[in-house]
């Protein structure tokens, strides 16, 4: 599982590729990016789940996790890009009923009151390896 940050307006959004699954170094580089990510006093994020196929229980914690986060640090967390399979997940134990779920990042990102997404080397956008 790789965890990528970056930012659009006043708007953090962490992608996830692959997997969402928990385990020691997983769950640190969760805790670390969502940490730094409220640390920066970011108050909108969209976790971009569009390239993570499928998540286990302790991927679906993680999210919870960085859901109870945000909602401390008085911030807004939504799921964008969600496969089926997560969707699925999310509907069965009733957790699409905590998140506020959008098709894409951009719709997501509207959400938040954002203006057009600009072009990737934007210097708008900055990115890093969380």
């Amino acid at each position: 599982m790789v965890l990528t940050r970056e930012y659009w307006e006043d708007i953090a959004i962490i992608k996830v590729e692959g997997k969402l699954v928990g385990g020691l170094e997983n769950s640190e580089k969760c805790h670390d990016c969502f940490g730094e990510t409220l640390r920066s006093g970011t108050k909108n994020i969209i976790i971009d789940l569009g390239d993570a196929p499928w998540a286990n229980s302790q991927g679906i914690g993680m999210l919870i996790g960085a859901y109870t986060g945000a909602r401390n640090a008085n911030a807004q967390l939504v799921l964008a890009g969600v496969s089926s399979r997560i969707r699925d997940v999310l509907d069965v134990t009733k957790l699409s009923l905590l998140f506020t779920i959008f098709g894409t990042v951009d719709e997501a990102a509207r959400s938040f009151g954002a203006g057009p997404r600009p072009q990737a080397g934007d210097t708008t956008i900055s990115a890093a390896q969380a």
